[in-house]
């Protein structure tokens, strides 16, 4: 064997030296890695291994340091043994290098560097006027935080809530809260999401997420109606109804029986029924009230069950009772089984506590659109019209005067039955268009507008 293995001697170990028979006594340091480099790689084969080549190599050196010290003869030492053990020693000290190089890459690898990323789909979403909740899904690398929040195109406070505005990192969700649009346009809303990256978002990714809160606006049978909130929280047409049913023809004679009628406009002794899509848009038809009102004829067993039926109306709507429009212009005939008329409600929206009238002007002034549609009554087209000593707005005159909506709340007189109905009236002292409630006859033809349930 070409050495022996020997981890060290202790200190102040006595023992005999191998040439000279005596006892000598060493003092020997503890043993040092032969490691070059101090590279935490203990513990692996290779490098004990290494290590046994060390210390043998290392009494050798010490021997070879004694016996010159001893008897200055360095020639007895052998040179081949010496070439030998030290090219052995060179190559394991290059083998225990190499081990401790890769030991140092296995102990210390390089750390994973995350990319700051958010992803998610492009989101460009539509948002009823109603209001709506939507949940955005994406991923991001880092903790997040909402940055910004744009609302554009809104006249009143409009706050958009998201929940939650920040998160970590990883799969997440982000519900947005619209509440409705009441105003007369779109609203457009911008949510900023960004990176939290060594705490700031400044230079982070971000991404940017967009709405459209519609409009108000209602869609039935192929038209779109303008819809306006008044001050009573109710959400109301503000266009008269043009809803024809799918076999159903509309009629241009009041004489005979039919369930719509065309518009019409008057010079006062004549008139003109309107076929074309301006007039029908802007007057809209006139309704039977029973085939308004969903049944096939108004009589003494259903004529006071009928309030607040849908009728002709979209779903989720219905044509108005008598309290909706009372709640409107707070004067009204007497009502079924009462003896007098109620007491103006001076707290109705279109009330005019100058005048002690419901007013069209008030009307228009919240956004309803009065529309002057005239009536068929007593089988004809009510020819009376606005003029300028009857009304004191000039963009009414020349309108019809006399106009009916209806309202799905009965009344009887005496042995008939009646509906009652939004009406307007001028005279030389009520010249700003008075709204009452009044009775109306079932032969007859009215406007419709609905109100949502």
């Amino acid at each position: 064997m070409l050495f022996s293995i020997q981890f060290r001697a202790e200190n102040e170990t006595r023992t005999r030296d191998p040439n000279l028979g005596k006892v000598v006594l060493y003092q020997l340091s503890y043993f040092r890695s032969m490691c070059p480099l101090n590279w935490d790689c203990k513990g692996t084969d290779i490098f004990l291994f290494c290590k046994l080549f060390c210390i043998y190599f290392q009494n050798l050196f010490l021997l070879l340091l004694h016996s010159v010290l001893l008897t200055a003869d360095l020639v007895s030492i052998k040179p081949i043994i010496m070439k030998k053990n030290l090219l052995v020693l060179a190559a394991f000290s290059a083998l225990a290098f190499a081990s401790c190089v890769k030991e140092q890459e296995n102990n210390n690898p390089g750390e994973d560097v995350v990319t700051p990323e958010i992803t998610g789909e492009d989101c460009n979403e539509v948002i009823p006027y109603t209001g709506n909740t939507y949940t955005y899904s994406f991923k991001a690398s880092h903790v997040w935080t909402i940055t910004a929040k744009s609302v554009k195109g809104s006249e009143i406070d409009y706050e958009v809530t998201c929940e939650p505005d920040a998160g970590d990192a990883g799969d997440n969700n982000l519900t947005v809260t619209f509440p409705e649009n009441s105003t007369e346009g779109d609203i457009d809303v911008s949510i900023t999401i960004s990176l939290l990256v060594d705490g700031s978002t400044v230079g982070s990714p971000s991404k940017t997420i967009n709405f459209k809160v519609s409009k108000p606006g209602l869609e039935y049978g192929g038209v779109t109606y303008n819809i306006v909130k008044l001050k009573d929280g109710k959400w109301w047409m503000a266009e008269n109804l043009r809803y024809v049913p799918k076999g159903i023809t509309v009629s241009e004679d009041p004489t005979k029986t039919s369930p719509i009628w065309y518009p019409y406009s008057s010079n006062g002794s004549e008139i003109t029924v309107l076929k074309d899509e301006e007039s029908i848009s802007k007057l809209g038809y006139l309704y039977n009230p029973a085939f308004a009102l969903g049944v096939d004829e108004i009589t003494a067993d259903n004529y006071n069950t009928l309030e607040g039926v849908q009728g002709i109306c979209p779903e989720g709507w219905h044509i108005p009772t008598w309290e909706d429009y009372f709640g409107l212009c707070g004067v009204s005939n007497k009502r079924d089984g009462e003896t007098t008329a109620p007491a103006n409600n001076t707290e109705a929206i279109f009330f005019d506590t100058e005048n002690n009238n419901g007013s069209i002007v008030k009307a228009d002034a919240e956004g309803f659109n009065y529309t002057f549609c005239g009536c068929i009554n007593g089988s004809k087209y009510q020819t009376v019209i606005t003029k300028e000593e009857t009304c004191s707005v000039e963009s009414y005159i020349g309108n019809n005067a006399l106009s009916y909506y209806l309202s799905s709340t009965g009344y009887q007189s005496k042995s008939s039955y009646q509906m009652f109905g939004l009406m307007s009236t001028f005279s030389k002292t009520i010249t700003y268009g008075k709204l009452s409630l009044s009775y109306f006859n079932l032969a007859g033809g009215a406007g419709v507008r609905c109100v949502k349930d």
